[in-house]
């Protein structure tokens, strides 16, 4: 049976009952019994937030911290999967992490303050819809296991976001696939915020190509999100690299499929247009950067 208590006095009208399952059945349980009156509560740093902004406490909270098997990274076949309640600051340090999910290490350096992320969980980013780490994890074609009333299910991260308020609300697992042998990869992520460093973000981009034996584009995932802007991918700027070399005109080509195919909504602070112009920036920049150093290393192998 689950453990609760108040956190705080009872006589307090903003005092949430919390209570503490040992399963996910029983954590999937209590949500049912309460409905809109509960929610999930893992590191607690976007229930606090919305606090700040005068969102009163959900009437009951279901802490999730009890259950066992929800933290760490560990390797299971041919993929890497995460714990959801696995802190942010751990995934950052993570040497597993750190070899096979570069582009998602650095969402996680620029996410938040230090505090935040010792706090902040990586289920808890997922679940707020427009998370740093969202698009980095779109482009390691990412999956996500979770509980809802028929057991366990499992769906691709970008399916799993698009379902939107429909979304089973219960995390279990992140699963990252391995790359392919025998292909060079390259990743990225790049953030536009407010401010250089603890700030929210206005947009961001991430990348992951591969590369065959000639430089040719074997595979490649592009995808943006970030500020008010849901995750998603970019797949007509990815059909214009795929099969091709990098080049000046292919790049070009690039940033014009950007440009007609991705339209991100604006906000108080940020138009549309700027953040269209800032992704496209970010895209471009880096693989421009890997385009020329692919070619000083030719040169330098044909010396």
């Amino acid at each position: 049976m689950a453990a609760e208590r108040y956190a705080g006095s009872v006589s307090h009208v903003d005092t949430p009952l919390i209570r503490f399952p040992r399963t996910l059945e029983e954590a999937w349980e209590k949500k049912q019994e309460n409905g809109v009156d509960a929610s999930y509560i893992a590191g607690g740093t976007v229930i606090q937030m919305q606090r700040g902004q005068g969102h009163p406490y959900p009437p009951v909270l279901i802490s999730l911290e009890t259950i066992e098997g929800l933290k760490g990274i560990t390797i299971r076949g041919d993929y890497l999967e995460i714990g959801p309640l696995t802190t942010l600051e751990a995934c950052r340090r993570s040497p597993l992490l750190q070899q096979h999910a570069p582009c998602l290490v650095e969402a996680l350096m620029s996410a938040a303050a230090p505090a935040v992320r010792n706090r902040g969980t990586i289920g808890g980013n997922i679940m707020y819809g427009k998370g740093d780490t969202l698009p980095a994890l779109l482009v390691l074609d990412a999956s996500v296991s979770f509980f809802d009333n028929s057991g366990l299910q499992s769906l691709p991260l970008l399916s799993f976001v698009n379902k939107g308020e429909n979304t089973p609300d219960l995390l279990s697992g992140i699963k990252i696939p391995f790359p392919t042998d025998g292909e060079r990869m390259i990743s990225f992520f790049k953030k536009t915020g407010r401010r250089e460093a603890f700030s929210l973000s206005v947009i961001n981009a991430a990348g992951r190509l591969m590369l065959d034996e000639e430089e040719k584009v074997a595979g490649v995932r592009l995808a943006a999100g970030g500020g008010n802007v849901l995750p998603q991918r970019l797949t007509e700027a990815e059909d214009t690299l795929r099969g091709e070399m990098l080049s000046t005109n292919k790049l070009r080509n690039l940033h014009e499929t950007l440009a007609a195919s991705f339209h991100p909504s604006g906000d108080p602070y940020c138009s549309g247009s700027y953040k269209q112009k800032a992704a496209a920036y970010m895209i471009l920049s880096y693989l421009y950067e890997n385009m020329e150093q692919s070619l000083v290393k030719g040169r330098v192998e044909d010396a």
